[in-house]
C-alpha cells in the first residue's frame, strides 16, 4: 500500500507508506488542483487523502463506511471545487468531497437494466464528468455499456453497447459539447451524442484491444494506443 513521489531532476523521493489501518496495494491515484494533496484509492475498495509535503495521511474511508466493496478502479475530480469521483469493480460509483473528510454526497449502484448480473461484468473501467455540461458524467464498464449519467437526478439518461463488444476502457468528452468518444476491448471507438442517446459514428482499425485514448486540444482528431502494438491516429471529421 505504499506509493512514492520523486522530484524530477533529483535524487529526492518521498515515501507514503499506506499499509497500516488495514488498506492493501494502491490501484489508482490523483493530485487536488493545488498540487498539495492526493487521492489514492486502494484494492480492498478503500481511499485516502494525503498531504503531500507532510506525507502524513489527513483522512481515510474503508469499504464499509463510505469506499467501496471491492478495488478502487479509478479516481476524478469532479467540476466543483473539493468534489471528487471514484468508481469501482464492485460496478459502483460514489460522489464525494475530499474538502471536508470524504463526506459521501451520493453513491450509485450498477443498474437494475444492466445486460449482466455477473460482478465482473459490471465493473466500471473508466468514468469522466462533461466539462461543457457538468451535470452529465459518462462511464464505461467492463461488459461493454457505455452509460451517461444525469447527477442532478442521479440516474441513467441514456446508454449504448453500440461498439462491438470487449470493455469500455476510456472515456473522454470534448470539451464545448455534450460528445464522448470510448474506446474498447474490441479495438474501436464510439462518438457518442450524451444527449440524444445516439452513437454518431464509429471509427475502427485495431486489431487488438485499445489502451488509452487522447482527444487533440483543437478536437480536430484522437489519438489510440492499442495491444496490437500500434498507434493511430483518427481524425474527426
Amino acid at each position: 500500500g505504499h506509493f512514492y513521489m520523486l522530484k524530477v531532476g533529483t535524487d529526492e523521493m518521498k515515501c507514503y507508506i499506506g499499509n497500516s489501518g488495514g488498506h492493501s496495494g494502491c490501484s489508482s491515484g490523483i493530485f487536488t488542483p493545488n498540487g498539495t494533496n492526493m487521492l489514492v484509492g486502494y484494492e480492498d475498495g478503500g481511499i485516502r487523502f494525503w498531504d503531500l509535503k507532510s506525507t502524513a495521511c489527513v483522512w481515510h474511508m474503508d469499504g464499509y463506511h463510505g469506499g467501496h466493496s471491492q478495488t478502487v478502479t479509478g479516481l476524478c475530480l469532479a467540476s466543483e471545487e473539493g468534489l471528487f469521483f471514484s468508481y469501482s469493480a464492485d460496478g459502483s460509483f460514489n460522489y464525494a468531497s475530499y474538502a471536508t473528510g470524504g463526506k459521501q454526497l451520493w453513491s450509485a449502484k450498477p443498474p437494475q437494466d444492466s445486460p449482466t448480473t455477473d460482478v465482473e461484468e459490471a465493473a466500471i473501467e473508466s468514468l469522466a464528468p462533461s466539462p461543457s455540461h457538468p451535470a452529465l458524467l459518462a462511464l464505461g464498464r467492463v461488459s461493454g455499456r457505455l452509460e451517461v449519467w444525469d447527477t442532478g437526478v442521479k440516474r441513467i439518461r441514456n446508454w449504448t453497447t453500440g461498439g462491438g463488444g470487449g470493455a469500455m476502457v476510456k472515456v473522454v468528452w470534448s470539451r464545448s459539447h455534450p460528445v464522448c468518444l470510448a474506446a474498447n476491448q474490441a479495438g474501436r471507438v464510439v462518438c457518442y451524442d450524451a444527449l440524444s442517446g445516439n452513437v454518431v459514428r464509429t471509427f475502427s482499425g485495431h486489431q487488438a484491444g485499445i489502451l488509452d485514448l487522447a482527444l487533440s486540444p483543437d478536437e480536430s482528431f484522437f489519438v489510440t494506443a492499442s495491444e496490437d502494438a500500434t498507434v493511430k491516429l483518427f481524425h474527426m471529421t
